[in-house]
């Protein structure tokens, strides 16, 4: 298997796995490739692509910023794919996104009689302060597990001695509980309501898009009888 197939591979995993049990329908099947995803600041190809997979390749796209990570600037439209691929969108970011395209983003797809189905990836700074110490963007577990934490590596100190450790929880929710700590330990058993995006930063220099990020799925399990 080559590094593409690879991409490809993990990225539909993660599309797999990346969402609850659909209840009462469907899910529109679709793959997404990301491009440059860890130097948003310093490659000149940074994107990611939709793909439309059968039986689905009628579905209706659409793309946007999964929580306000820095920002809630939306990106760039999409386009189609350089070697005109019709089942394909992408979404390019240019000159100017070295700072804003740090975050999350997805591409969700709709269909008449389907679930909606919505694939987040993630891109980073090649300056990061904070990266994963699994070097991974996401952990999915199963509801009521225990032991779940989330461990980030400090890479760079901050620019003032007294500027703390802080985390944010989807863009809004600062866990001040975990201050100056580099991982989260959630308390026993996990709940959905830990599902989230998780941010770290250095206070006060969460403008910079220098922190780091991580999407906990907590996922329930359907026992079909």
């Amino acid at each position: 298997m080559n590094r593409m197939e690879k991409c490809y591979a993990v990225l539909f995993l993660q599309f797999l796995l990346g969402f609850p049990r659909f209840m009462n329908g469907e899910v529109v099947h679709i793959t997404v490739l990301t491009v440059g995803y860890t130097n948003i600041d310093t490659s000149n190809n940074v994107q990611y692509q939709c793909y439309r997979s059968v039986p689905d390749t009628d579905a209706t796209l659409s793309f946007d910023r999964s929580a306000p990570i820095t920002t809630g600037r939306s990106p760039p439209g999409d386009v189609r794919h350089s070697q005109g691929k019709p089942l394909v969108r992408v979404v390019k970011f240019s000159t100017g996104w070295d700072s804003d395209g740090f975050g999350p983003f997805y591409c969700e797809a709709s269909k008449s009689a389907r679930d909606v189905t919505r694939v987040t990836t993630f891109f980073q700074r090649s300056d990061a302060k904070f990266i994963s110490s699994d070097r991974l963007f996401t952990k999915t577990v199963n509801v009521n597990e225990t032991g779940v934490m989330i461990s980030m590596d400090s890479r760079v100190d901050p620019d003032d001695s007294d500027n703390v450790i802080t985390w944010m929880k989807d863009g809004s929710e600062v866990l001040t509980s975990f201050g100056g700590q580099t991982e989260i330990s959630f308390q026993n058993p996990i709940q959905t309501s830990d599902q989230g995006i998780y941010e770290i930063y250095y206070d006060t220099e969460r403008s910079q898009n220098r922190g780091g990020i991580y999407r906990l799925i907590v996922r329930v399990q359907v026992h079909v009888v």
